[in-house]
């Protein structure tokens, strides 16, 4: 507010508050400053544009403007969800120019779809070259423009020390999203996103009971399924995913993901653990592309089973956990993790033979259902050993797998001696400064990371 002339403050009052947010007069002053912010980039940029009007290239130059997710709204940042991935995108064209705008001038909006993959192509079409076949988005502007398609593939993985898997389809109205870990909330812990004031007004509301049941879902597991109409429901209030009226979109746009991926053949369907591996000898594209390497159908049809909370898929699930590939049996256990604990408790012997698994992703995962389940004291060595191992992608699946227990007392000692350990990388930290934020051993501000 400081830096904005007083005619352009935005007060407390002036808006809607989104409704996925409390409407308190805390998280009215945050989302006040995210408009300020708003407010202070349109003058900003109102001074570059001035800039390049004094240096006589306005005139002369084609402007895009687009951005990221800066701070990290809760739910939105990370998200694989239409909040998550939708970005301001604006393109200006003076007149010299108007002939390479497919859409005229003068602020019009199109609806076409675009991502950022599109935006090199795009460059390079107006500058009147030819892209080079690596490059796989279209090009929007230009000689080499090609027609937009009616939907667009986008995926939301990892961030920073959250983890998480979605696959997406839009068609800009409608965003389906496949949630392949939905045992993770929306508002999983991401050190970036929990420094945050309006992150810990969240948690504090959450931990006061004042939340309504739609506020209070970000902290619950997620539906194997989204479905939402942004175009009538932009805050993305209401999952049409089992209403039996948008039957034929579901299932549509679910066809079009599973095209998408089989022929992308998507290699993150791989642990990060077996991507590090990989990688000490080739890429993860080029081993992807390498003939057989990958049996990629095998894979994708066990991970697609993760999220499905019946009794059948269960059993199959748990007859996984003795196939020959590791990853299949990394998905499986991945699968179970997102069943209710009342219908893991049947199969205690096979969660605990998990744990002697060769493959060190399945028996991190097996050990944290073994310990939240079942108490079991070898569950609790194997985490705490883990978490202390050399490689950063086996720790910080530990480390994140005790996040979300609902015991975490017995791993404050182990937690904070990873902390201290020199060799830990940001994320392998970062999971443990969550840790001991929930526990409220360190103050989750911005002031206490510095």
């Amino acid at each position: 507010r400081e830096h904005l002339p007083e005619e352009e403050i935005i007060a407390d009052t002036a808006f809607e508050m989104p409704p996925i947010y409390r409407d308190s007069p805390k998280m009215r002053k945050q989302m006040a400053r995210v408009y300020n912010a708003i407010a202070l980039t349109d003058i900003r940029i109102g001074e570059l544009l001035k800039k390049l009007k004094d240096d006589g290239l306005y005139d002369n130059t084609i402007i895009f403007f687009f951005a990221d997710h800066g701070e990290g709204m809760p739910r939105g940042k990370t998200n694989g969800i239409d909040y998550g991935y939708r970005v301001p995108f604006i393109i200006r064209f003076p007149e010299k120019y108007k002939q390479l705008s497919p859409w005229g001038t003068g602020g019009k909006v199109a609806n076409e779809l675009v991502n950022f993959e599109d935006l090199a192509p795009t460059v390079l079409s107006l500058a009147g070259a030819e892209s080079p076949q690596y490059l796989k988005g279209r090009a929007i502007l230009g000689k080499e423009r090609i027609k937009p398609s009616n939907h667009l593939l986008l995926s939301s993985d990892r961030a920073d020390n959250g983890p998480d898997m979605v696959r997406t389809i839009t068609d800009g109205q409608y965003v389906y999203s496949r949630n392949f870990m939905p045992f993770l909330p929306q508002m999983r812990y991401i050190r970036y996103i929990e420094i945050s004031d309006i992150a810990n007004h969240m948690r504090s509301d959450l931990a006061d009971n004042v939340l309504d049941s739609l506020q209070k879902s970000l902290f619950e597991p997620r539906p194997m399924e989204f479905l939402f109409d942004v175009k009538n429901d932009s805050w993305e209030t209401i999952n049409l995913a089992e209403d039996k009226n948008f039957a034929p979109i579901l299932q549509r746009m679910g066809k079009q993901l599973n095209d998408k991926l089989r022929k992308a053949k998507d290699v993150h369907f791989l642990t990060e653990y077996e991507l590090g591996e990989i990688s000490k000898t080739t890429t993860p594209y080029t081993f992807r592309e390498d003939g057989g390497q990958y049996p990629f159908e095998e894979i994708y049809k066990a991970a697609s089973l993760s999220g499905k909370r019946v009794v059948s898929t269960l059993k199959e699930q748990v007859q996984l956990l003795k196939s020959k590939n590791p990853i299949v049996r990394y998905w499986a256990i991945t699968g179970l993790k997102s069943h209710p604990e009342e219908h893991i408790t049947s199969y205690k012997k096979e969660i605990e033979a998990a744990m002697d698994d060769s493959y060190p992703p399945v028996v991190v995962l097996a050990s944290a259902m073994a310990y939240d389940y079942f108490n079991d004291a070898d569950a609790e060595q194997s985490l705490k050993q883990f978490s202390k191992s050399d490689n950063m992608h086996l720790a910080l699946l530990a480390l994140n797998s005790m996040l979300y227990l609902d015991e975490k007392q017995p791993f404050l000692e182990t937690v904070k001696e990873v902390q201290e350990m020199p060799d830990r990388n940001y994320n392998v930290k970062a999971a443990c400064l969550d840790y001991l934020g929930i526990l409220g051993l360190v103050e989750n501000n911005a002031k206490n990371e510095n």
